[in-house]
């Protein structure tokens, strides 16, 4: 899947190493060339945490949920978070089947990986789940930011 966003306006960008803070602030607007279409985006600036409270440095880290009873994918590309846990995510929905809420939030589990470029069905080695804001393509994407705490997936 190719993803595409435009840069809309910049007050300051995360960089590695700056992430925890969550001081940044950062407007894109919902865009992509993906296939199939999304249908709303979010954007997460976020630092990953153990349950002790410690930073995650290096997490590979990707969203790759689907809601089966309704059939709603979300999905981003993977990145790694930087020495201090800091990652910056560009989250898509797929199949909006309602008219969304104000503002529209859902619950997306973001999946951590030993590999930096999980293939596609790997299983996740931790899970942390995060209340994110979505924009419909177009429209311009306030941030999702917070600490994400990390927690270990049972092996199957």
């Amino acid at each position: 899947m190719r993803m595409h966003f435009r840069l809309v306006i910049l007050a300051a960008a995360l960089a590695p190493g700056c992430g925890s803070t969550l001081t940044q602030t950062t407007t894109f607007e919902c865009t992509t060339q993906a296939q199939p279409q999304p249908t709303d985006c979010a954007l997460v600036q976020a630092v990953a945490r153990d349950p002790a409270g410690n930073a995650i440095p290096f997490l590979p880290v990707r969203v790759d949920s689907v809601v089966p009873a309704i059939g709603q994918a979300y999905l981003s590309s993977a990145t790694t978070a930087a020495s201090d846990g800091g990652f910056v995510l560009l989250v898509f929905r797929v199949n909006r089947f309602e008219q969304p809420a104000t503002p529209d939030t859902a619950t997306v589990y973001i999946n951590g990986y030993a590999d930096p470029n999980p293939p596609a069905g790997t299983t996740p080695l931790s899970q942390a789940a995060m209340v994110m804001r979505f924009s419909p393509l177009g429209a311009l994407v306030v941030p999702s930011t917070g600490i994400v705490v990390f927690h270990p997936v049972p092996a199957p």
